[in-house]
């Protein structure tokens, strides 16, 4: 990234910096939120931040079952609505998408009067263009919360250019917004949050007995939806690149699932990996199974695995791609390798798995990195300090309206 996107990019602790610590009335904010099947990143740093932020009234607004399903169960949400919502001009222009535009504004306009919210926060950004016009209707601040990479075709059909603040989970993905000047000003870094403190206490020979895995093994980790941008191939790719002594007393484990797991299953046939499929218990897994964790994904907004396996204190091997970058420094905390790369990939392994001190070195500085930029305190006194400032600092009607316009015209023109 550029020194000027750089500036342009307010991190959270700058941004906190910028006003005073000091307590404020409890908010009514409305979360909107798309998503389907399991839950992944996204919804889980969404749950974490309503729950650790509960003195605020919080009003879900979703198409997503198990989200819904998860949001009740925190016991604080004030209401979950479940509705059926689509992204509209997400694909382009149709007969249908106005009146379908329209349709769904109505409906956050009315929940914003049934409840009383007064800020609207939409996860992953996908209903942005029609929140962002009930928040105009409603003359309530809104922001969109980015968890991956969107072209600016995709930026501009979702109307993310309409809302007044953008959050994004690194400063990787928020790069493309940052060459339109209407739109830098409006963006924010929050990098995910992790509870540091919280480790298992499980016997690690216990759970390494249940799966099967000799206590001597070197224990990798893949953990993520099984889909083609993680990556997961480039790891097996590195497992045929090992020494092949260093391969006998070696097991990847992949936690996670999706539509790609047969594939890959065939894709690991003779290799010595072991398929978790979903599991609720990945910081138990990392902390007393797991000896590395790798991270070949490309595109991934901010994993935030790379803050489970610091809290865990095992080193970690990532993709130099996507915002890795910004919670792994390369021979600090963690190794980047090149993306795509088994041979480098390979090497690395090799190196923590034949250099305990190396190992351990790396993993304690991820784990004191953790507490300092990236713990739970952080990511929530940012997005406290955020939500104050829009509730007392909101633009008028026709300053938001003419900022989304300028923003939609000068992407137009780029």
């Amino acid at each position: 990234m550029s020194s000027a996107a750089e500036r342009s990019a307010i991190s959270a602790r700058a941004h906190a910096q910028q006003f005073p610590d000091r307590k404020d009335s409890p908010a009514t904010i409305l979360v909107i939120h798309d998503g389907l099947g399991v839950l992944r990143g996204s919804e889980k740093v969404m749950l974490d931040l309503m729950a650790g932020l509960p003195h605020h009234r919080w009003c879900v607004l979703t198409n997503h079952a198990e989200f819904a399903d998860a949001a009740e169960a925190q016991g604080h949400v004030a209401s979950v609505r479940l509705e059926t919502l689509k992204p509209v001009f997400d694909h382009g222009f149709g007969p249908s998408s106005v009146p379908l535009l329209l349709r769904q504004a109505r409906l956050v306009e009315r929940l914003v009067r049934e409840t009383g919210a007064e800020l609207i926060h939409v996860n992953n950004a996908t209903f942005s263009n029609w929140a962002a016009l009930a928040a105009w209707w409603c003359g309530i601040p809104i922001l969109a919360h980015i968890h991956s990479f969107l072209s600016r075709r995709t930026r501009v059909l979702l109307g993310v250019h309409a809302v007044d603040r953008i959050v994004g989970v690194s400063r990787a993905v928020l790069e493309p917004s940052l060459g339109d000047p209407s739109l830098h000003a409006r963006c924010v870094v929050i990098h995910n949050g992790h509870d540091w403190a919280a480790r298992s206490r499980i016997d690690r020979s216990t759970l390494r007995a249940d799966l099967g895995i000799p206590a001597s093994s070197i224990v990798l980790a893949v953990v993520g939806v099984l889909l083609p941008l993680k990556r997961v191939d480039v790891a097996f790719e590195a497992l045929r690149h090992l020494p092949a002594e260093l391969l006998a007393g070696t097991t990847l484990l992949v936690i996670g699932d999706g539509p790609e797991r047969a594939a890959l299953e065939d894709h690991a046939r003779g290799l010595p990996v072991l398929f978790l499929g979903q599991r609720d218990d990945v910081p138990s897994l990392l902390a007393e199974v797991a000896d590395i964790l790798l991270m070949p994904s490309e595109k991934d907004a901010f994993p935030t695995v790379l803050l489970e396996a610091a809290a865990a204190r095992i080193p970690r091997i990532g993709a130099d791609a996507g915002g890795t970058p910004e919670a792994i420094m390369d021979s600090v905390d963690g190794v980047l390798v090149p993306p795509g790369d088994p041979e480098a990939l390979a090497r690395a392994i090799a190196e923590l798995a034949n250099d305990a001190q190396k190992a351990r070195r790396l993993a304690d500085a991820a784990e004191r990195r953790l507490a300092e930029d990236f713990s739970s305190a952080r990511f929530l006194e940012a997005f406290e300090i955020l939500y104050r400032d829009m509730r007392h600092n909101s633009p008028s009607r026709v300053r938001r309206i003419a900022t989304a316009l300028r923003s939609f015209l000068h992407t137009m023109r780029s």
